[in-house]
C-alpha cells in the first residue's frame, strides 16, 4: 500500500448499495479517468480477488496520465460480505484472466464478471460487492391485505407440488422476472411461506430480504429494496381482485 495508500480498502460487511455495472452518470469524471488509464498487460491465474483489486489500485496510480500527483489513481472499496451463518468465512473469489492493452474500466468489468461481483462508480470511489448484494438499501413496508390472503397463501403452497404453475389455476397472471438476472434467492416453499411464493411470482428477494404475513392484523410485512417493493405493489394490485 503506497502512493495515496492506493485508496484500496477491503471491508467485511455489506451495507445496502445500489450496485450495477454503470457509472453515477454519463459525464462521470471518474469513469472517464478509468477509460484513459491503459494497462499494458494483465495475467492472473487463480489470483485472490483481493490481490487483483489491489493490483488495479496500484496500476491506477502508476499509469494515470493526470499531471497532478495528488489527483492520480482510483479509489477502490472491495466488500465481499460478512460470511454465512455460524461464523462461516467469506468465500473469496479467484480470478484467471489474461489481457493486453485494456482500459482500467474494461478491466474492472471483466474482473467483476469473472468473480461474480458487481460494481458502482460514484464520484470519488469504485465500490465492488457480490453480485447478489441488494441493489439499494433494504426498507420495510407494511401492506394491508384482505383476510383471504392467508387462505390464498395456503392454497398456493398446497398446489406447488401438484402443478407447474400453482398460480395459473387461480387465474392469476403475475409478472415473471428472470431468476438468474435478478439473483432471486429461492426458498423451499411450504404452505403459508410468503417469501418463497412471492419470489415464485417474480419478486426478487436478495439476501436479507423477506416477506411475512401476519393473519392477526391482516398485513403483509416485507423487507426488500425500493425497486422490488414497487414490483410487489404491482403484483398485489393485480392479485387484489382474485383474493
Amino acid at each position: 500500500m503506497n502512493a495515496r495508500a492506493c485508496w484500496f480498502v477491503a471491508v467485511a460487511a455489506v451495507a445496502g448499495l445500489a450496485g450495477t455495472r454503470v457509472a453515477a452518470g454519463p459525464e462521470s469524471a471518474l469513469k472517464k479517468k478509468m477509460e484513459r488509464i491503459i494497462v499494458p498487460t494483465v495475467e492472473f491465474r487463480q489470483a485472490n480477488v483481493v490481490d487483483v483489486v489491489k493490483f488495479m489500485a496500484e496500476m491506477s496510480v502508476q499509469l494515470d496520465p493526470e499531471p497532478d500527483p495528488a489527483r492520480k489513481g482510483v479509489n477502490f472499496i472491495l466488500n465481499l460480505g460478512s460470511g454465512g451463518k455460524d461464523g462461516a468465512q467469506v468465500d473469496v473469489p479467484q480470478v484467471t484472466l489474461r489481457l493486453r492493452r485494456i482500459s482500467l474500466l474494461k478491466l474492472l468489468d471483466y474482473i467483476t464478471r469473472v468473480a461474480n461481483l458487481k460494481y458502482r462508480i460514484d464520484k470519488h470511489v469504485v465500490m465492488i460487492v457480490p453480485a447478489d448484494a441488494p441493489d439499494g438499501p433494504l426498507v420495510t413496508r407494511i401492506y394491508p391485505v384482505p383476510p383471504t390472503f392467508g387462505d390464498w397463501l395456503r392454497r398456493a403452497g398446497e398446489q406447488e407440488d401438484q402443478t407447474a404453475d400453482p398460480f395459473a389455476e387461480a387465474g392469476l397472471h403475475p409478472r415473471r422476472l428472470g431468476a438468474e438476472a435478478h439473483k432471486i434467492r429461492h426458498v423451499q416453499a411450504g404452505a403459508g411461506n410468503a417469501t418463497a411464493l412471492l419470489a415464485q411470482m417474480g419478486v426478487p428477494f436478495p439476501d436479507g430480504a423477506s416477506a411475512t404475513y401476519s393473519p392477526a392484523i391482516s398485513k403483509l410485512i416485507v423487507r426488500n429494496t425500493g425497486e422490488n417493493q414497487a414490483i410487489l405493489a404491482e403484483i398485489l394490485a393485480h392479485l387484489g381482485a382474485g383474493l
